[in-house]
């Protein structure tokens, strides 16, 4: 995230709160796996019960304000730019 904040000069994925900012980051990079979904599970801001997935959460849920990809929300063409960002960001690299 910090190189694409760097590149914009704002935060990439702002959120009003830690759901907004998970849905934020789901419309770009799909949703989270299935480890990491456990975990936000457990977390009493975005809690649900046992083994939940990202439409039990709630986090994951398409939005208007929110790019449909990676280059529209970096305002960014440079296919190899975009390219080694996405990387930087993949949840399992």
């Amino acid at each position: 995230c910090v190189l694409a904040e760097l590149f914009m000069g704002s935060p990439l994925f702002k959120g009003a709160d830690a759901r907004d900012q998970l849905a934020r980051i789901c419309g770009i990079l799909g949703a989270p796996p299935p480890f990491m979904l456990r975990a936000a599970a457990q977390n009493k801001g975005l809690s649900a019960e046992g083994s939940a997935t990202s439409s039990e959460l709630g986090i994951c849920v398409s939005s208007a304000s929110v790019a449909d990809s990676l280059g529209d929300a970096v305002q960014c063409t440079d296919a190899d730019f975009l390219s080694f960002l996405g990387g930087c960001l993949r949840s399992e690299p």
